[in-house]
């Protein structure tokens, strides 16, 4: 709930940034609208709808933190509130920590987007044999 109207600004943003001319360009060529919506918006405007839910993830994080610290009696934002009640900066270095594993380990655990090695998974070339489109090379 805490981040709905962010999410909704990164797909509206995301969708409105697809390049008019390949939408027209796809309507030229008889895609009816759905055709459009599925075949040119959505993968046009996912990368930007991808990185906007990982900063609504963040918002979401933050505001779960929040509600905890304010009215939960259970969860991390709690203990940290408790602990830090207690005067005990241990258990707010833990929380903290914890915090920052949880924040990294979503950072890292998706893959950066590579272009595609179009000789990973090719089948080898046979004995003898170029590849084809390597033709040139053999004289």
């Amino acid at each position: 709930m805490g981040t709905f109207a962010s999410a909704l600004l990164y797909v509206m943003e995301s969708t409105r940034r697809v390049d008019p001319l390949l939408i027209k360009a796809a309507q030229n060529l008889g895609a009816t609208r759905l055709d459009v919506l599925r075949e040119v918006i959505l993968p046009g405007s996912l990368p930007g709808i991808i990185s906007g839910l990982k900063v609504c993830l963040a918002l979401a994080w933050t505001c779960v933190l929040s509600a905890e610290m304010v009215a939960a009696t259970h969860g991390l934002g709690a203990l940290i509130w408790f602990a830090k009640d207690w005067n005990n900066m241990a258990l707010v270095m833990v929380g903290m920590v914890s915090i920052s594993i949880t924040g990294a380990r979503d950072r890292l655990g998706v893959p950066r987007h590579r272009r595609p090695d179009p000789s990973v998974g090719a089948p080898p070339a046979a004995p003898g044999r170029l590849r084809r489109g390597c033709e040139h090379h053999r004289r």
